[in-house]
């Protein structure tokens, strides 16, 4: 056996306990992907994308439509290694991350949509991309009520936590002077 095997199956093994266990995280060894996020569809004057670049690396981007050339603006400010208050810390991002919902989410090849899709009717949906691989997920409003004849796949509850700190993690960085100069609502 290789060594690149060994090592492989090194971690295959300490991975399986954990979730044979039924672990709902896989362990963290540091966020080594990048990811951007951000709402998309209806029809929007701007948008917003934001860029997760590896370890404390953000950077928020803002395009503009209404005027002609359409513009974008962007900040980024470094994500706080600790925060003594309730703030956003790349270990919370790592482990949301690493959580079994999510990683499971990032597997199908074509992007899977979570939760009510209002698209159609000039609603949004907040997409989640792993920029390694292209690979993404959707995830829309919550599957209330109940629509007869319409799918409604509903929203893992890893998906859920990740929405919520990707948002509360914008709205951190965007309270940041960097951002507060660039972007302006």
């Amino acid at each position: 056996m290789t060594p690149a095997r060994t090592r492989t199956l090194g971690a295959f093994l300490l991975v399986l306990p954990h979730l044979a266990l039924g672990g709902g995280e896989l362990p963290v060894r540091g966020q080594a992907r990048a990811y951007e996020y951000g709402a998309v569809g209806g029809m929007v004057a701007w948008s917003s994308r934001a860029f997760l670049l590896g370890g404390a690396k953000y950077r928020y981007q803002r395009t503009d439509y209404r005027h002609s050339p359409m513009t974008t603006v962007s900040c980024s400010p470094d994500i706080p290694l600790y925060t003594a208050d309730a703030g956003v810390t790349p270990p919370m991002i790592d482990k949301a991350f690493a959580h079994v919902d999510v990683q499971a989410a990032f597997e199908w090849r074509t992007p899977f949509f979570y939760g009510q899709d209002t698209r159609p009717v000039d609603g949004t949906a907040f997409e989640v991309k792993r920029t390694s691989d292209g690979r993404s997920f959707l995830i829309g409003s919550p599957c209330w009520p109940r629509v007869v004849g319409r799918q409604c796949t509903g929203i893992p509850q890893g998906l859920a936590a990740l929405l919520e700190l990707l948002l509360k993690l914008d709205q951190q960085q965007l309270g940041h002077p960097l951002c507060r100069a660039a972007i302006r609502n």
